[in-house]
């Protein structure tokens, strides 16, 4: 269970997700998880707007909807980032947010705040 050489610490609790900081082999990344489809309208209002004038790419993956392990998926994203990005991973259901908070080493609390 998890990726050895990651540390994850929560930043904040979001509608249906969670933000968490994450280091990543010397990176630090940015990392969102949301039980959602993906909506690219929604981005704006997950992301502070000032991520928007920082530097690092903003990424966006959707997790749980492939046969391929979430694990795999995520070790793929996250390979292809640099200190300072940000990705959004949306997370097909429940289970599919346990396994990613699984691999980036998260042991806090795991509520999210429901949309209403």
């Amino acid at each position: 269970m998890g990726e050895p050489g990651i540390e994850t610490s929560p930043v904040r609790a979001i509608h249906n997700g969670i933000q968490v900081l994450t280091q990543v082999n010397g990176l630090a990344l940015d990392i969102y998880l949301l039980v959602a489809d993906v909506d690219f309208d929604r981005i704006p209002e997950i992301v502070p707007p000032e991520r928007f004038e920082q530097d690092g790419q903003i990424h966006i993956a959707s997790l749980g909807l492939e046969d391929e392990p979430i694990e795999d998926e995520m070790e793929a994203i996250l390979a292809n980032m640099d200190s300072g990005d940000t990705v959004l991973f949306f997370c097909a259901d429940i289970e599919a947010y346990h396994i990613a908070l699984d691999f980036i080493n998260y042991a806090g609390d795991r509520q999210f705040l429901h949309v209403s």
